[in-house]
């Protein structure tokens, strides 16, 4: 049975009791002839995963939004029980707004809930929105929240998010990440030809550590020093100089996106895995847990009824070997909203997940990924934080058509483009010149000079060698993700300034601050004129003014890129050297 209920914005509550709405499908999108519905009564989390010859294959046996399609993550560092989860805390989910689009559906950013610390430490001095279902102490008169093992003082507690004041158990369960994950459709896409499911996600550390952090921090019943002083940081934000972990950091990181299915719908036995060192497919019997290790297996699986592999439905789960997964950490920039850095820091433990028994009604399907950690943003420079990010893939049809497509999948690499302005013309005399093309994969640009007796290319810079033209080419030849960019050329003239500076007679009118410029030109007027010019060396006026003051900048970006330049105004004219 399919269960639809009307798409809504719900304001947004980092828990609330609301079990009831646990199986709840507020928004759906359709992936050919797979039916996929999120829950925002749980933070967006995959409630329904519809398939034809099996049906929803999440139910509703799990209590506390444990069934569905979700991510999660914990750390060493903090005892394994600071861990935030998508949907919420255990029987009150997070609601949150969803928006859906054709094809997509986008859970936006906001606060993570951390869940309760799975019956081993009990955190939260409040129960007054949902038990934690932890045993009151009797000499505590049973008082909501006797249990309380942070040693913390959080009678009068109070946590404010964005603007908004959190108290009791919303304080004590919010924490320091938002969560964002988008949900899109991805057949018709780089050749995909059965129903298949794209997820992609971002646990942001977006706020410093405070009382989230401070809750399973040192002194607590389960924190491991022994985690202290590892290294973080592989390159970024600071090789020379590298982060070790604090107490306030996420330390030896594991990361879950998991599959929760309820047995009594469907308990595929198959299941199909591939060999790294030789490609060979492997199938097993369903009856123990298997994690195996991107060491040994490439990372993908597929479980089905039967080893027929063009009969029978079969459902695979794929983690693609991207950018994304690659260079799972990025260093943000909060003010514009752009990657400062991105960084890899894999630490070996990356394997699929198979427990086709988690409890007696449900089962455990998808991956682990393991980093050295995340850094505290109070430590970073100012306006950065980082984010963690991964994408996955759930595709159906036949055993044989989910091989194909992963196929195709493993096989595809991304198109990217240079741009590269042209080049102004420049003086014999000036000096190494950087072209400044740029490629949207990010890749480092090459170049290369047609005529070697004009100039010729010293590390990644045009060195003048002579008066004449050649082309200077970019090019970029592309990498693991990236297919090889096409090469876009400009032509380059060097020449003599003397032919131009003979043009006019010269009497000082004005004064440049310095014949070379970076950013701004800066010009003292000496006597009475009324309009400036600035040519390049080819005659070709590139700005003018007439609101001319004593003293007064222009720059550069308002004249052209680097080369050299004619500043004009009279009968006077100065030679500029721009470089930026």
């Amino acid at each position: 049975m399919i269960v639809c209920f009307e798409a809504q914005a719900l304001d947004f509550k980092i828990i609330s009791a609301n079990d009831s709405h646990k199986s709840d499908v507020t928004d759906t999108l359709r992936s050919g002839n797979m039916l996929v519905g999120a829950n925002a009564y749980g933070g967006g989390y995959i409630t329904q995963l519809f398939i034809p010859g099996i049906g929803n294959i999440f139910g509703e046996t799990s209590n506390g939004y444990g069934t569905g399609q979700q991510t999660a993550f914990r750390d060493f560092l903090h005892g394994e029980r600071y861990n935030p989860t998508q949907a919420g805390y255990i029987g009150a989910g997070t609601e949150c707004e969803l928006i859906t689009t054709p094809g997509k559906i986008i859970c936006k950013a906001r606060p993570l809930a951390k869940w309760r610390g799975d019956g081993e430490y009990d955190f939260t001095r409040w129960e007054n929105i949902v038990p934690d279902k932890y045993p009151e102490h009797i000499a505590y008169g049973g008082k909501e929240g006797a249990d309380d093992q942070d040693n913390l003082e959080e009678e009068n507690l109070e946590v404010t998010v964005n603007g908004i004041k959190y108290t009791k158990q919303e304080a004590e369960v919010i924490c320091e990440f938002d969560f964002y994950a988008e949900y899109e459709d991805w057949m018709g896409k780089d050749g995909v030809t059965i129903p298949c499911l794209r997820t992609y996600f971002e646990h942001r550390y977006i706020r410093p550590a405070g009382h989230g952090i401070a809750q399973h921090g040192p002194g607590t019943l389960l924190f491991n020093n022994a985690e202290l002083g590892k290294r973080i940081d592989r390159k970024y934000p600071n090789f020379a100089s590298p982060y070790l972990t604090t107490a306030n950091d996420i330390g030896n990181m594991s990361i879950s996106w998991m599959s929760r299915m309820e047995l009594a719908l469907w308990y595929p036995m198959k299941r199909f895995s591939r060999l790294k060192a030789t490609g060979q497919w492997v199938i097993d019997e369903r009856t123990g847990v298997k994690q195996g290790d991107e060491s040994i297996y490439l990372p993908y699986y597929i479980v089905a009824n039967t080893t027929d592999e063009n009969n029978g439905p079969a459902i695979g789960y794929y983690k693609p070997y991207s950018e994304i997964n690659t260079y799972s950490v990025m260093g943000m920039k909060e003010s514009d909203g752009s990657v400062y850095y991105t960084d890899d820091r894999r630490d070996g433990g990356d394997y699929y997940n198979d427990s086709p028994k988690r409890t007696t009604t449900m089962s455990w399907i998808g991956f682990k990924s393991g980093i050295t950690g995340m850094i505290d943003r109070a430590r970073l420079p100012k306006d950065i934080y980082e984010t963690f990010r991964n994408e996955y893939y759930i595709l159906t049809g036949t055993v044989a058509e989910v091989k194909a497509t992963i196929n195709t999948l493993e096989n595809r690499k991304k198109m990217q483009t240079i741009t590269f302005l042209d080049l102004n013309a420049i003086d014999k005399n000036a000096p190494d010149l950087n072209p400044a093309a740029t490629s949207n994969s990010g890749l480092a640009i090459t170049y290369t000079s047609s005529n070697n007796d004009v100039a010729t290319i010293v590390d990644g810079k045009i060195r003048i060698v002579g008066i004449g033209s050649c082309t200077i080419t970019a090019s970029q030849g592309g990498n693991t993700w990236y297919k090889s960019a096409s090469n876009v050329s400009r032509v380059l003239n060097v020449v003599s300034s003397t032919s131009f500076e003979n043009l006019v007679e010269n009497k000082k009118t004005f004064r440049l601050l310095s014949n070379l410029a970076q950013n701004e030109i800066k010009i003292t007027i000496e006597s009475g004129i009324d309009k400036l010019f600035i040519y390049n060396v080819l005659g070709k006026m590139m700005y003018s003014s007439n609101d001319l003051k004593e003293n007064f900048l222009i720059p550069t970006s308002s004249v052209g890129r680097s080369g050299v330049y004619f500043v004009k105004a009279g009968n006077q004219t100065e030679k500029l050297l721009i470089i930026n």
